[in-house]
């Protein structure tokens, strides 16, 4: 330094002598510290390490030279390990070798070392990052199948992430090129994928089953199982497609808790009895509310023409379209739905398409039925020995006249008629072609199916369907507008007869030859008139069933939180039905004319339904959605019926124009219903949960003044196994939530109009005009029936949610009963419509459990098994005795109650059965009844296993139920011109016998046989376990169908109602009848191939 520049140096303000000073000090500070440098300079320093933190260098160049580093801990932190090996060196030769490479430079003041960052050392092509890159990409399965839902998040930075949408794409923008993608998701392993600076990646993910995350939809929104606050099941179309059935009812049966599904018969389109959690009315309806894909399915019976044909509206849709059905059962899962949920709510979802090149599915498959559980009747001998015998009791001698069996007909002649008329061989042939595919926006898929069905009776009656299925789904580019249109259509053709050949299959069986020697129906033997049961085969009865389903839905997000949408649907049910009597098909000997019946109805309905959604997130910690929303929808019904006879010729019978008289009655109805709905739902840190839903309903069903009220409901979760104190859970306990849910819904499953008085045209005129009758009052007071609903439930998953076990318990009170009040006859009406302070209520358990038994690489086995308990009840009903339903109902009972004599065995010397007095007034009748039981089941369920063996797989389900039933051997009057079951030889013979069933007679003991139809005797054990399903296929491995130029293909063989275990006999326990054919045994076999 210039000591001349700083003896020059001037302070301006200050004195000379402090000046002077302060000049004296700075040169002698100046002088002593470039001593002091030069000085450390000249230190030595030896060193040897390796790979050893620079910090530690630091420290033993303290220790060897008496200085002192000064420096940043963030500095030295930042900073590589370093490598020194020397001897006797200075200290700036090992400073300098200590931070060469480094970002580093140091200064040495006093016994200071201080060491800083040093930017002008740093190599910028090396240290500044590229710059963000943007990633698209698409989330596939190992099947290629698109993965939607699946969360895409930068490892690292939580904030940074998407999910893929429905065609499994994703995008993220502004990216590190070397970035860490973590993918996450229901039902999929999770995997870390690096970008390696890629900007279009296809990422392969392995499925795995996670049923707490799985979907489910909830008719306006859809949530998961695991936040799911409300009673829903659902059943996937995996379970759907193992079933050989034609109706989507079938394959329910037995799955659901708390779902009661019974089928009427054997027959095609048979009808279904659907109940969810008890019957709730005493006189009104009980069915579900079904919804297909936003749209209120109608599930009327149209069938007006024949008594067996039940032509189920459920029939017209086919199985292999649907991708799942969800059911809705307590008040928090259906108040959204209002009055139309009281009974229940079943969705069903059709199958969507998924991005990526198209695919062809083929599905063919081939099978048949056979009845089975029918009661095996007396051979000629033994019938022939009954008749004899039932004379001979009644005290008869045999005539032409009253045992034309005996003295005319052929008594060595045997027909069998089970086997006869339902011994035959049910077909069934189905093809079914889906096409399905799509790009990152646009979804589509299509699918066809033909099937056919006949029937296990003699001819050629049957059904045959074809049915359409379309669905195509659509996003922007920006992801802010969504449409979805979907529609189905159906096409049915039944040939049936007017009546159930079963209802003959007791015919005597020696019953003469029923053609004679050129064809024609035979009548009679011996001048002996006979029922000939192929007449029915000539009794035609056919119907051509349509059905149009159409549902568009348009949604725009306005804002991320803030989404509008509007469902609009439209669907039309046709039913064309013509029902001829031929001359052929009647006796001559009565001079027959041929009649005919012409039926055509119409329903339509649609729906509209706007809806507004905002879902937001608070606080990092929790989410909350407001939904609002209206429903209106309208429902017209047009029906026509001409029926005609008088035909001469059986030519004519096609047309009106040949009949003599015909007559024609047309009706016609309008329903209308609208609603306003509001949901809001809250999702706290991921474990607690609530969800609110009000709505006001508006019913065309009832008087102006009483149309409208109120619904709602509440719901709680707890999701405890998400509390720190639950992190070691009990058990394995992986999984645990409580919930609870109370709400009110209405009923207005009423006949349209039923609140307005009616009138009726008489046949007495009066002076030549045509006079007119009232027929039903007017009541413009009558609402709504009210339903409450409580629920309480337990939800637990253990060892990593492999065993789920679920308990619901629910209590259900419906009241502001509507029934028919009955009147003085001074009024001139019988009964008047009203409501009544009587309360029904249902109580029951639900379990279900699904474990997965075994998961390894090639072999996998897993259990489901469901259990409800249910007890219904008529817990009040003020002043019943004053009322006709005292006969039929008692407080504190079931609805389904059964009331009847009351059994005392079979009286040692008559032969006949006895009854006891019970009011001991010396005579046994309708007094001596009493309540005996319910025909309700006590409890039902089921049970399925899965097994998996690499391509492999075998399914079989169990179907059981406890309940009681009537007797269908009981009161059979055994003796009369009627065959028998084989049971009914147990009988009595002579005075002492101890026998089940009363003598043989023809007619002096049928008050007695009568009275034990209606007796506690008659009601027994008709529990069963059916199995329900069992399936077995095997999926061609890959390399083969590689080889074939075809993406899969998969073999597999189907049973239905394959065995009854049961006590009960004479019948199949689920449709408890002699005369009614029950389900049939089907063994179905087929091929699906993808290309």
């Amino acid at each position: 330094m210039n000591l001349k520049v700083l003896c020059s140096w001037r302070m301006p303000g200050l004195p000379k002598p402090l000046q002077r000073i302060m000049k004296l000090t700075t040169i002698f500070i100046l002088a002593a510290t470039l001593q002091v440098s030069a000085k450390g300079y000249s230190q030595k320093v030896t060193l040897s390490v390796k790979d050893v933190p620079i910090e530690n260098v630091f420290k033993e160049i303290e220790k060897q030279t008496g200085y002192y580093f000064a420096y940043t801990r963030e500095l030295i932190q930042s900073i590589g390990p370093v490598s020194l090996d020397v001897k006797d060196a200075t200290l700036k030769d090992v400073l300098d070798q200590c931070i060469k490479g480094q970002p580093l430079s140091y200064t040495i003041t006093a016994k200071v070392i201080s060491v800083k960052f040093d930017a002008a050392k740093i190599d910028l092509t090396k240290v500044l990052p590229a710059p963000p890159i943007d990633v698209k990409g698409k989330i596939v399965n190992e099947n290629g199948e698109p993965v939607e839902g699946a969360t895409v998040l930068v490892k690292g930075n939580k904030t940074k992430g998407t999910s893929s949408d429905s065609n499994g794409y994703f995008e993220l923008k502004g990216v590190d090129e070397n970035a860490t993608l973590v993918i996450t998701g229901v039902n999929i392993e999770t995997r870390e994928i690096k970008i390696n600076s890629k900007t279009e990646l296809v990422i392969t993910t392995k499925t795995v089953e996670k049923p707490l995350e799985e979907t489910i939809i909830k008719g306006y929104y859809t949530t998961s199982k695991r936040f799911n606050t409300g009673s829903v099941d659902k059943l996937s179309q995996s379970d759907i497609n193992k079933q050989p059935v034609s109706n989507p009812l079938a394959t329910l049966q037995g799955r659901i808790p708390g779902l009661f599904i019974t089928q009427g018969n054997g027959l095609p389109g048979s009808s279904f009895s659907v109940l969810i959690r008890g019957r709730n009315s005493i006189q009104q309806g009980t069915e579900p509310l079904f919804i297909i894909d936003g749209v209120p399915f109608n599930t009327d019976r149209q069938t007006q023409r024949s008594q067996i044909a039940a032509n189920n509206p459920f029939n017209l849709i086919n199985p292999l379209d649907i991708e799942s059905i969800e059911v809705l059962k307590d008040a928090e899962a259906t108040a959204i739905y209002g009055s139309r949920g009281a009974n229940g709510v079943i969705l069903i979802t059709t199958k969507k398409g998924n991005a990526g090149v198209p695919k062809l599915e083929l599905n063919i498959s081939t099978g048949f039925g056979r009845a089975q559980s029918l009661a095996d009747f007396m051979t000629t001998e033994q019938y022939i020995k009954m008749r004899r015998e039932a004379l001979q009791n009644d005290g008869i001698m045999p005539s032409n006249a009253n045992a034309p069996d005996l003295l005319l007909w052929d008594t060595t002649r045997y027909t069998n008629f089970k086997s006869l008329l339902t011994g035959g061989t049910a077909r069934t042939n189905k093809v079914n072609i889906k096409l399905s595919g799509g790009s990152r926006q646009t979804l589509f898929t299509f699918s066809t199916a033909y099937y056919d069905e006949s029937t296990v009776f003699p001819g050629s009656w049957g059904e045959k369907k074809l049915t359409f299925n379309l669905n195509i789904n659509h996003t922007s580019e920006d992801k802010k507008l969504t449409t979805q249109f979907s529609s189905s259509y159906s096409t049915d053709k039944s040939s049936l007869g007017q009546g159930d050949p079963t209802n003959f299959i007791s015919l005597p069986p020696n019953t003469p030859e029923l053609y004679d020697s050129i064809g024609r129906l035979n009548w009679r033997k011996n001048n002996a008139f006979f029922n000939n049961p192929m007449a029915l085969l000539l009794k035609t009865y056919e119907n051509r069933s349509e059905w149009l389903n159409g549902n568009f839905i348009v949604g725009y997000k306005f804002l991320p939180s803030l989404t509008a949408r509007i469902n609009a649907g439209y669907n039309i049910q046709r039913l064309k039905e013509t029902s001829l009597t031929p001359i052929a098909a009647q006796d001559p000997a009565s001079n027959p004319k041929g009649s005919s019946s012409f039926g055509d109805s119409y329903i339509s309905n649609w729906i509209i339904e706007p809806q507004l959604e905002y879902n937001t997130s608070f606080h990092k910690k929790g989410n909350i959605t407001l939904q609002l929303g209206n429903s209106y929808q309208s429902k017209s019904t047009n029906s026509t019926i001409t029926d005609a006879s008088g035909y001469i010729n059986d030519e004519l019978i096609h047309s009106t124009v040949g009949a003599t008289s015909i007559t024609t009655a047309i009706n016609s109805s309008q329903y209308k219903y609208s609603g306003f709905f509001a949901r809001l739902s809250v999702n706290w840190q991921k474990r607690y949960l609530l969800n609110l839903t009000g709505r006001r309903d508006g019913s065309s069903r009832f008087g102006l003044n009483k149309r409208f009220s109120n619904f709602g409901a509440a719901a709680f979760g707890w999701i405890f196994s998400e509390e720190a104190f639950m992190k070691k859970g009990p058990l394995g306990l992986s999984y645990g939530k409580l919930r609870v849910s109370y709400g009110s819904v209405g009923n207005d499953q009423i006949g349209d109009y039923m609140y307005l008085d009616t009138w009726s045209g008489t046949s007495f005129p009066y002076q030549g005009t045509p006079g007119i009758r009232p027929t039903r009052l007017q009541n413009d007071n009558y609402h709504w029936e009210h339903k409450s609903n409580l629920e309480l439930a337990l939800e637990t998953g253990f060892f990593q949610d492999r065993l789920l076990f679920n308990v619901n318990y629910f209590r259900s009170r419906s009241n502001d009963q509507l029934i028919n009040y009955l009147l003085p006859g001074q009024t001139g009406f019988g009964s008047i419509l009203q409501n009544f302070p009587a309360v029904v209520q249902n109580v029951g358990t639900e379990i279900s459990i699904n474990y997965k038994i075994i998961q390894q690489k090639y072999f996998s086995w897993s259990c489901t098994f469901n259990l409800t308990f249910q007890k219904n009840k008529l817990l009040s009903f003020p002043g019943i005795e004053k009322t006709s339903y005292a006969s039929s109902y008692m407080v504190g009972s079931p609805l389904a109650l059964f009331r009847g004599y009351s059994y005392n065995g079979i009286n040692s010397t008559t032969g006949n059965y006895q009854f006891n007095d019970l009011n001991q007034d010396g005579v046994v009748n309708t007094l001596d009844q009493y309540f005996v039981g319910t025909r309700d089941p006590k409890y039902y369920g089921g049970w399925q296993h899965e097994f998996n063996y690499k391509g492999f797989q075998l399914t079989f389900f169990f179907n059981f139920v406890k309940q009681k039933g009537l007797d269908v051997l009981a009161g059979n009057f055994a003796g009369t011109r009627t065959n028998m079951p084989v049971e009914l030889l147990n009988r009595w013979q002579k005075a002492g016998d101890n026998a089940i069933y009363q003598r043989y007679s023809t007619g002096s003991a049928l008050a007695f046989a009568s009275q034990v139809r209606s007796s506690d005797v008659a009601l027994v054990d008709a529990s069963y376990i059916k199995l329900r399903n069992a399936t077995i296929s095997y999926l061609l491995p890959k390399t083969i169908c590689q080889r074939l130029h075809i993406k899969g293909v998969q073999f597999f063989v189907q049973g239905q109602n394959l065995l009854t275990l049961t006590r009960y006999k004479g019948s199949d326990p689920e449709v408890q009848s002699l005369t009614t054919l029950p389900p049939l045994r089907i063994i179905n076999t087929g091929i699906t191939i993808t290309f």
